[in-house]
């Protein structure tokens, strides 16, 4: 099987490589002296280079491929208005060039070509992030000529710049930075992420404040809200002091805001600019006075920046493993050398009834099973086995899962005629399926925020991944704004089946898949922030069939469960060590 995105051994390597390259082609490499906080293990953000690019204004009687060559290093290299990118522009286009109006991403392995007078770069396109700093991932090629031409002292420059930034994958893998804006649900309980990508360089609490301001992305701002009043702005860059206290001074219509409005925005910016691990806690100013923030705000107005555990995007979950062993329904106690099987109490730890599938809530007292080839649901208290609700009348019942707010959510039906419900206590309502209307779902998992669902559909033969949202604004639920997530390998493998997906975290996927070459699926972890795809396992005999996540950034508990009953843990990249023979389903709490 071609193999995904590298390990951060192997990316540290390959960054000493390439960087070594470039020395040896004339670019100018420097460390940091100083610069911006980079984000820590709350973002979504991968292990960026410590070294940095320095900008080069171009030679004298450079050759028009020189030209282009310095160009796209310039871009590389973040500057407040790329003053010397802008040198390797034609005066005519120099001041009309709009840098920030977004990133183009292309494969690496491609250089510009010069034939007939003309510098062109031709490759293909992985990814466009916009001016809001929203990345997209995208499958197309990409042909640009320069557009090269002398000027009137001899020099050659360029006439036709692309639309914003043009960076290789290598440069934005390894000098931009992904970290989270926070907007809280249509209830105000959490917060949801919404990544944005930035130069490295570039990235400082104060960029992140001001892309607050400015609002969520188009994808996530219709189901989400914001406790930013239209009209407020940022009056000053934020400053830390010694103890990592940053005063953030906003201006516009905040003090109209009442205290659970002014506790929503003390939480976005606490987590936002948590993210930043020498920032302890904030100070808020409006037109630089105090802010009232209520008790939230501690000695001298600081709020800690952990001041709102409450409004994590992950709830709090029991973390015990439970699965359909033996076909019984039982608890699966894991420690690193053993593994314990405990029967939950009632009939369906009995073996009495043979269950399909099962989800368990987020606490880990109640679950719901599939029984009856995929007709039947019943819901049970765990501690005592006692039954609470039953449902029937379903065909081909898909694995459910509870949402965070306590809902089970069902997928049911045929293939172009599935119905989208959900359950509480005894009453079952239907969820407007929106854009999946008429499609055809074979797994789901809604991400721990409950406003995101992850999808496996299937289309024409072909199995693929897709997001959409949960729109929670009103009790009548809907699903919106489905988009098919394109998963490609570094190696530009393009997986086209995917079996399964679960949630690893905020903005981490965990999916089953396989590509053209591949016999059969493997598990891969996916950064959404980037679509960044990594190969985490390499199946021997698996025929893996699902896989059981727990979306906890901080302890990453995976197993993969077989069509032969056989199952495995993860216990690290490429390490999974067999757990059952007779485990034929497996699920985390949420």
């Amino acid at each position: 099987m071609t193999s995904s995105r590298p390990s951060r051994a192997q990316r540290s390597a390959r960054t000493l490589a390439a960087l070594a390259t470039v020395l040896l082609l004339g670019a100018c490499v420097s460390m940091p002296t100083s610069g911006p906080i980079v984000p820590g293990a709350q973002s979504s953000t991968r292990a960026t280079s410590k070294v940095e690019i320095a900008a080069q204004p171009p030679a004298a009687n450079s050759s028009p491929r020189a030209v282009v060559d310095g160009f796209l290093q310039a871009m590389a290299a973040y500057e407040p208005n790329y003053a010397t990118a802008r040198l390797y522009l034609a005066p005519s286009v120099r001041n009309s060039w709009q840098p920030m109006s977004g990133v183009t991403v292309y494969a690496d392995g491609h250089a510009v070509t010069e034939s007939d007078g003309r510098v062109t770069l031709s490759a293909p396109v992985t990814g466009q992030v916009d001016a809001r700093g929203s990345f997209s991932p995208v499958k197309q090629q990409l042909t640009t000529d320069f557009g090269l031409q002398r000027g009137t002292d001899g020099q050659w420059r360029i006439t036709s710049p692309p639309q914003g930034l043009l960076v290789s994958q290598f440069i934005f893998d390894n000098f931009f930075q992904h970290p989270n804006l926070y907007w809280p649900e249509p209830g105000g309980q959490y917060l949801v992420p919404d990544p944005v990508s930035m130069a490295q360089r570039r990235l400082t609490p104060s960029t992140l404040v001001r892309a607050l301001l400015s609002g969520p992305g188009d994808w996530i701002a219709p189901a989400v809200s914001s406790a930013v009043p239209g009209g407020a702005t940022l009056l000053d860059d934020v400053t830390a002091d010694a103890n990592g206290l940053a005063t953030v001074n906003l201006g516009g219509p905040i003090e109209t805001l009442d205290m659970q409005q002014r506790r929503l925005l003390a939480g976005q910016l606490t987590w936002t600019l948590a993210q930043f691990p020498t920032v302890t806690g904030i100070r808020v100013l409006h037109n630089g006075a105090a802010y009232a923030l209520g008790d939230l705000a501690g000695q001298n107005g600081v709020v800690p920046v952990r001041a709102l555990p409450g409004l994590s995007p992950v709830p709090t979950l029991d973390s015990r493993l439970f699965a359909i062993v033996d076909h019984r329904v039982a608890r699966v106690d894991q420690s690193e050398q053993t593994s314990t099987v405990v029967p939950v109490p009632g009939p369906f730890g009995q073996g009495g009834v043979v269950p399909d599938s099962l989800a368990v809530t987020s606490s880990g007292d109640s679950a719901a099973v599939v029984t009856a080839s995929g007709t039947k649901v019943t819901t049970l208290n765990l501690s005592a086995g006692t039954t609470t609700a039953t449902f029937t009348g379903f065909s081909r019942l898909l694995r459910p899962q509870y949402a965070r707010t306590g809902e089970l959510w069902l997928v049911s039906g045929e293939p172009g005629h599935q119905k989208l419900q959900i359950a509480q206590g005894d009453q079952l309502r239907e969820v407007d399926a929106g854009p999946l209307a008429g499609e055809h779902i074979t797994n789901f998992r809604l991400a721990p925020d409950g406003v995101r669902m992850a999808v496996v559909i299937e289309r024409d033969g072909h199995t693929t991944l897709a997001l959409a949202r949960v729109d929670r604004h009103t009790a009548a639920l809907r699903v919106e704004g489905l988009e098919v997530i394109p998963l490609a390998t570094s190696g530009q493998a393009q997986l086209t089946s995917i079996s399964d997906v679960g949630w690893i975290g905020p903005t981490g996927l965990a999916v089953l898949g396989a590509s053209q070459e591949s016999t059969q699926p493997s598990p891969y972890r996916v950064d959404l922030s980037t679509v960044a795809v990594q190969q985490i396992g390499q199946p021997d005999g698996w025929q893996a069939k699902s896989i059981a996540t727990l979306p906890n950034p901080e302890s990453t508990r995976m197993v993969v469960v077989g069509e032969q009953g056989g199952a495995w843990r993860y216990e690290d990249s490429f390490t999974w060590p067999h757990l059952s023979s007779t485990m034929t389903a497996a699920v985390y709490p949420g």
